[in-house]
């Protein structure tokens, strides 16, 4: 006779996903509005006629400020869904996500504006 065992699963932590899904949000609209600021760096560059700029770094800050708040959100946001489906603390590394996201975002401008002579 075989014994039907039950998996008891841990309890839904409500305040937890309430917060990471509002963290969540916010996360996407810095990643939106730091993505489009971003397209602003592409000037950077209108004053090297005049002194001596380096190209291929104004380049890559510019590509590092387009293309890493939005891949940063994604795993941001991956990582805490399946954080919330285990019914783990999910909120503290949408926090992190956030913080990192921007700091990313920062050294692409730093990148960008220290290229220009």
């Amino acid at each position: 006779m075989s014994t039907i065992t039950t998996l008891s699963r841990k309890p839904l932590i409500v305040w937890d996903v309430i917060v990471s899904v509002i963290l969540l949000l916010i996360g996407a609209a810095v990643s939106v509005v730091i993505t489009l600021a971003s397209l602003f760096l592409a000037m950077a560059g209108d004053s090297c006629g005049v002194v001596e700029c380096n190209y291929d770094q104004i380049g890559t800050g510019w590509i590092i400020t387009m293309a890493a708040p939005t891949a940063l959100w994604l795993a941001t946001a991956a990582v805490a869904i399946v954080r919330m489906v285990k019914r783990r603390i999910a909120w503290w590394f949408v926090l992190i996500g956030i913080v990192v996201l921007l700091a990313v975002w920062g050294l692409g401008v730093w990148l960008v504006f220290s290229a220009v002579g």
